[in-house]
C-alpha cells in the first residue's frame, strides 16, 4: 500500500508541469487581436448634486448687507442638495486588441446615451418681513437648481489576463467626456410691482475620469459577450443671473449655482472583430 501511495504521488508530480501547460497549449481565438466593432446597453446610476447662493448686494429686495441676510441664506439652502438619479443607456464602441501569449491590451472608444439629472429646491415663505401680500400674507417663493448631463463618450486602455482560451479579464481607465447643464431658477407671489423672478442656465462640455472593469467570452470565432462596470466623474460647472423685481429692474439679487455628476454604468455588450 504504502509503495502504491508513493508511485501515485510520483506520478502526479510528474505530470503537474505538463497540467500548467495545458492552458498555454490550448489555442487561443482570434478575437483577442485585432480590430473589433460592438454594441453595449444596460442601466446608469448618477449621483448628483448642486450648491446655491442668493447673494445680498445693496439693491437687493430679498436681502441686502445689513437686512434679513437669513433670508437670502434659507433660500440658497432651498435649491442645495445632492441626489441619486438612474437611467436605461445604450450604445456603441470600437477598439483594438494585442496579445501577447495570455495577456491582452489594447484601446477602446465608445459613446451611450443616457439622462441622468439632479434636482433640488421647493418652497417656502420669505423671512424678510417686507415682502408680503395683503393680510400680511408673507410671500412664498419657489427656488430650485439642476445638474444634468445627456450621453456620454470615453476613449480608454484596456489590459486584461485570459483565465482561458475563451475568457478575458480586464480592467479599463482613461478619460470621458459628456454635456453638462447647470440651471436655476425662481419665481415668487408677490402681488406687487408684479413679483420677482430669476434664473439662469450654463451649457458645456466637460471632459473627465473613467476606469472600470470587466468580463469578456469568446462564444464564437469573431463574436465575444461582455459584462462591464464603467465609472465616469466630472467636475463642477456654475452658472449665475439675477433674481429681479419685475416692474422695478434695478432692485435684484444674484441667485448662482454650480453643479456636478458621476456616473456609474452597470452595461451587457456584444463585439464583432474583423
Amino acid at each position: 500500500m504504502k509503495r502504491t501511495c508513493i508511485a501515485a504521488a510520483l506520478s502526479l508530480s510528474a505530470s503537474m508541469p505538463g497540467l500548467a501547460q495545458d492552458h498555454l497549449r490550448t489555442p487561443v481565438s482570434e478575437a483577442w487581436s485585432g480590430p473589433y466593432v460592438g454594441v453595449v446597453a444596460g442601466a446608469a446610476s448618477g449621483r448628483g448634486a448642486t450648491q446655491s447662493v442668493v447673494g445680498c448686494g445693496v439693491n437687493g429686495f430679498l436681502c441686502d448687507p445689513v437686512h434679513y441676510p437669513e433670508n437670502g441664506a434659507a433660500l440658497g439652502a432651498a435649491a442645495s442638495g445632492s441626489s441619486l438619479h438612474t437611467s436605461a443607456t445604450a450604445g456603441v464602441l470600437a477598439g483594438y486588441n494585442w496579445r501577447s501569449g495570455l495577456f491582452v491590451y489594447g484601446a477602446e472608444a465608445d459613446a451611450s446615451a443616457l439622462h441622468l439629472s439632479s434636482n433640488h429646491g421647493g418652497s417656502r415663505s420669505s423671512l424678510n418681513l417686507g415682502l408680503t401680500n395683503p393680510g400680511p400674507v408673507p410671500v412664498i417663493a419657489t427656488i430650485g437648481s439642476s445638474a444634468k448631463i445627456d450621453g456620454l463618450a470615453t476613449l480608454r486602455a484596456r489590459a486584461g489576463y485570459l483565465v482561458a482560451p475563451s475568457l478575458l479579464v480586464y480592467a479599463t481607465g482613461g478619460v470621458a467626456l459628456t454635456k453638462l447643464t447647470v440651471t436655476n431658477g425662481y419665481t415668487d407671489d408677490w402681488q406687487f410691482n408684479g413679483g420677482a423672478v430669476g434664473g439662469s442656465r450654463s451649457s458645456a462640455r466637460v471632459f473627465g475620469a473613467a476606469f472600470g472593469a470587466g468580463l469578456e467570452w469568446n462564444v464564437a470565432r469573431s463574436w465575444t459577450l461582455r459584462a462591464e462596470y464603467l465609472h465616469a466623474s466630472f467636475g463642477a460647472r456654475s452658472t449665475t443671473g439675477d433674481i429681479f423685481v419685475v416692474q422695478v429692474p434695478a432692485a435684484r439679487n444674484t441667485f448662482g449655482s454650480s453643479g456636478k455628476l458621476r456616473a456609474d454604468l452597470f452595461r451587457l455588450g456584444s463585439t464583432f472583430s474583423f
